[in-house]
């Protein structure tokens, strides 16, 4: 297993990662999975690797890209008092609950600490509550009132923020 910076070639697993993470997340919801158009979310990662201020790892075993973090300065609507954000964190479905998102956050965390980060953010899907757990068990706190609405696909969708304070380093990753 190896955690490193994401390249071109690894734009078609990111896509896959994301859109199946996201079609298995929302298989509770009861209008069932949103159709995601895979090639679409290619083209953003695509833009994304593209993006100076954006940072990509991928977690790999063998030739195999089984998950992926992006992180790097605050986006629209982030609370003023983080200065690093977590932008996205997806793993294989088949992989959850294997280690690999907390080693990505791992690494993404001791990153934006060596960059000079204090406090890293996320926005996390309101109804998502699987990674709304997974954001409290790595250390993340919920900000009382901070709430925005997005539109992704056509579908109002309501985030919530969490906030994490770095440290100087993290506990190893894997």
């Amino acid at each position: 297993m190896n955690i490193r910076p994401a390249e071109p070639a690894d734009i078609p697993d990111l896509a896959r990662i994301h859109v199946r993470a996201s079609q298995r997340a929302q298989e509770s919801n009861p209008a069932g999975p949103e159709a995601i158009n895979e090639f679409g979310i290619a083209e953003e990662w695509s833009r994304a690797l593209d993006d100076p201020d954006c940072r990509i790892l991928v977690f790999t075993m063998g030739y195999s890209v089984l998950g992926f973090a992006a992180y790097g300065p605050p986006r629209n609507h982030t609370p003023s008092d983080v200065d690093s954000e977590l932008w996205a964190l997806y793993v294989e479905p088949d992989r959850w609950r294997a280690g690999i998102g907390r080693a990505l956050w791992v690494v993404a965390a001791n990153a934006m600490t060596e960059n000079g980060g204090k406090s890293a953010g996320a926005w996390v899907v309101l109804d998502n509550i699987r990674a709304r757990s997974f954001s409290e068990a790595i250390g993340f706190t919920l900000v009382p009132g901070a709430l925005r609405e997005m539109n992704q696909s056509g579908e109002e969708i309501s985030e919530i923020f969490y906030r994490f304070e770095l440290v100087a380093e993290h506990a190893a990753a894997y």
